[in-house]
């Protein structure tokens, strides 16, 4: 658990909870973002970060002498521990703190001023957002959302039809939800190289994505059939050998989870990114793929189509044989040469981290207690 903090008395600490950020995404934009919080962290008088234990993040080593560092060690189930975290974890900031939550949960803070970030569109009511998940622990998050959002600050989201939807699910805090887009990660801000080097050559499309089932994974179930009549390309997914097993195929490649220089390497030798996700609060490995001037093949949702505009090749994610046509586009637009222009879509993002993190902690609206 945290070590135990005096009550300060003073609204100048900077408090930023990270302990439960697990997806790939979620924690890619973590390792971006602490620097940059860290550094507007210096307006005050200290910066605490409430870390895991365990996974990527568990290794952050702040950057500031005057940032404090404290690692939340989870003793029981980690659903249970977190439910526990949120009604309790007060305990352990003080008084009059600013607190940026990253975990998408809202945290119950009385007399702390509190922004939320949202990056999970299972938050979102499944009457207004069908990929909404249904599971038990999706619909106590959302349980804990409208009873703590009415009472936090500000909701930053990353899109403005997230923004719409989560108003939508929760009409309280209507006037409190900001977006906050991304600019891509720093490794990837370097252009790839075609690796079409010679025609004939198979296809190789990347999908960085973890194992969860609204990541649509299965659309490549039964793959080999849609192939019979020409070269199936080679698909790259970042899932373990032993996940989803029914997907399996001499065209399908499990590397699972990759470090940025192994990832770096996977962007630049495939010939598109491949994403058929049905949901999505933004898209990240999109904005990668983008900044490495990559094609991209991509679920036609709007989380696609507000970043993507009209330089992504779109398919239906509920069909294979979309998906094979949107695979023979890209296979025509290689042979002639054709690169996708990313540039207005890139210039619509902050210039950078510091941008984000800037938004991030700014202008809190207070609230009443």
């Amino acid at each position: 658990m945290y070590r135990k903090r005096a009550n300060t008395g003073s609204r100048k600490v900077l408090v930023i909870h990270a302990t439960n950020l697990t997806g790939l995404g979620a924690v890619e934009i973590a390792k971006n973002l602490l620097p940059e919080l860290e550094e507007v962290g210096q307006n005050y008088v200290r910066t605490i970060l409430l870390l895991p234990d365990d996974g990527e993040l568990c290794d952050y080593t702040a950057e500031h002498p005057q940032t404090v560092v404290h690692r939340y060690k989870r003793f029981i189930p980690k659903k249970l521990s977190r439910l526990l975290e949120v009604f309790f974890v007060r305990c352990f900031i003080p008084r009059g703190s600013e607190v940026i939550t990253l975990g998408d949960l809202p945290l119950l803070l009385p007399d702390r001023h509190q922004t939320v970030y949202v990056q999970t569109s299972h938050v979102l009511s499944p009457n207004f957002h069908k990929a909404s998940s249904l599971s038990l622990s999706a619909k106590v998050s959302r349980l804990i959302c409208r009873k703590l959002l009415p009472k936090v600050d500000r909701v930053v989201v990353q899109t403005e039809f997230m923004k719409i939807d989560l108003e939508r699910t929760y009409p309280s805090i209507q006037g409190r939800t900001v977006v906050v887009s991304l600019p891509p990660p720093r490794w990837s801000m370097s252009p790839s190289s075609d690796s079409r080097t010679a025609k004939n050559t198979t296809l190789q499309l990347f999908y960085p994505a973890s194992p969860y089932e609204h990541k649509n994974h299965k659309i490549l179930e039964n793959i080999d059939h849609f192939f019979r009549k020409c070269s199936c390309p080679r698909f790259v997914l970042t899932i373990g050998s032993d996940e989803f097993p029914a997907i399996n195929s001499s065209c399908i490649d499990k590397v699972g989870i990759l470090d940025k220089r192994d990832l770096l390497r996977a962007y630049r030798s495939c010939d598109a990114l491949f994403f058929p996700s049905l949901a999505e609060s933004f898209g990240l490995p999109l904005i990668e793929a983008m900044a490495l001037g990559l094609h991209i093949i991509v679920s036609d949702l709007p989380y696609a189509r507000v970043l993507c505009g009209d330089q992504a090749i779109y398919f239906d994610p509920s069909s294979m044989q979309s998906l094979v046509r949107a695979i023979k586009e890209l296979d025509n637009k290689l042979a002639r040469g054709v690169r996708p222009d990313w540039s207005q879509q890139l210039s619509n993002l902050p210039r950078d981290w510091s941008e984000v993190a800037a938004n991030m902690v700014s202008s809190p609206i207070p609230y009443s207690l």
